[in-house]
C-alpha cells in the first residue's frame, strides 16, 4: 500500500483516501460465490438422501439429520452474510461518491491478466 502525500485541501485527496478496501470486498464476493456453490450441493445430497435413505450408507456423519443443518446453516450464515457484507462495501461507496466511483474504481478486471 502506498503512502498518501496529498494534503486534505488538494483535489487529489478525494481520490487518494480509500473509503472501501477493494481487496476485502472482492474477497467477500469470492467467498460468497464459493459458499453459494458448495452448500446448495450439500442440499442436493440432502434431498437425495431424503428420497433414498440408503444413498450414502450408514456413516454417522452422512445421515440426513447431520447433513441438513450443514446445508441450512451454510446457506443462511455462510452465503448470505458474506454477500451482504460485500454489498455494504459497494453501497457505501455508491452513496458517498456515486456513479463516478463505481465506474472508475470497480471497472478493473476481477482476474488479472
Amino acid at each position: 500500500m502506498s503512502t498518501v502525500t496529498a494534503t486534505v485541501d488538494s483535489p487529489q485527496a478525494a481520490h487518494a483516501i480509500d473509503l472501501v478496501n477493494k481487496g476485502l470486498v472482492l474477497a467477500w464476493l469470492w467467498w460468497s460465490l464459493a459458499r453459494l456453490t458448495i452448500f446448495p450441493l450439500v442440499g442436493l445430497l440432502v434431498s437425495i438422501k431424503f428420497h433414498y435413505p440408503d444413498f450414502l450408507g450408514e456413516t454417522a456423519w452422512l445421515t440426513f439429520g447431520r447433513l441438513r443443518p450443514v446445508h441450512v446453516n451454510g446457506v443462511i450464515f455462510g452465503a448470505f452474510s458474506t454477500t451482504v457484507l460485500a454489498a455494504q462495501g459497494v453501497i457505501a461507496a455508491l452513496l458517498i461518491w456515486g456513479f463516478y466511483y463505481l465506474v472508475t474504481y470497480w471497472s478493473t478486471p476481477i482476474i488479472p491478466a
